[in-house]
């Protein structure tokens, strides 16, 4: 009886005590952060999977326009097993992305940025900037052509800035933008900066 007074009294007892409290107090913590997690994870993914049925039909449909006037209707935008697909309205065939010339391949990502920002913004009364780098390099004259135009037509509503160092592509841009644009030689004003 006495020995286990003392080992009551002891503070090796209240320190034990007081660090299982803790673990205890750790441990619940522990099991509380776990459960709002799981919580956000499960939120997170049931607003994803809504989102995804809600707005992707919309981004598709509008990537498939952006296409189609890209390349005068010969490819619509798709989505299938493989990922993004470009289908040829002449053939009815199927094209992944690494199956595609880089031409077809910047239209189509261009095409679906294009939806993709039109859905963001959502008809709002705010435009973002758009800046592109030689869109027209890996296209033919004709596609650069329509590229040229749907820029011009995005620049009646929105700032778009278009670097390139192909001469081409600001002749072909200048053709379609009937002087409504601001041309920056690059070369012109770093020399006159030195001067």
């Amino acid at each position: 009886e006495r020995t286990y007074r003392e080992l009551c009294n002891d503070s090796n007892l209240e320190n034990a005590e007081l660090e299982c409290l803790k673990a205890e107090e750790a441990l619940e913590a522990f099991r509380q952060e776990e459960v709002v997690q799981r919580m956000v994870y499960q939120l997170y993914e049931q607003v994803k999977e809504q989102s995804e049925r809600t707005y992707q039909p919309q981004v598709l449909k509008k990537a498939s326009a952006w296409l189609q006037r890209i390349t005068q209707n010969r490819y619509l935008f798709t989505v299938g097993d493989a990922g993004f697909l470009a289908q040829d309205t002449v053939t009815m065939r199927p094209y992944t992305l690494d199956q595609l010339s880089s031409g077809t391949r910047i239209q189509l990502l261009f095409s679906l940025r294009m939806a993709f920002l039109e859905m963001l913004e959502g008809g709002g009364a705010y435009q973002f900037p758009l800046f592109f780098d030689e869109l027209m390099a890996n296209s033919d004259d004709e596609r650069s052509l329509a590229i040229a135009e749907a820029i011009a037509e995005i620049a009646k509503e929105r700032q778009v800035f278009y670097c390139t160092a192909q001469q081409d592509e600001v002749r072909k841009l200048d053709q379609v933008a009937d002087g409504e644009y601001l041309l920056i030689d690059l070369e012109d004003e770093q020399r006159d900066y030195r001067v």
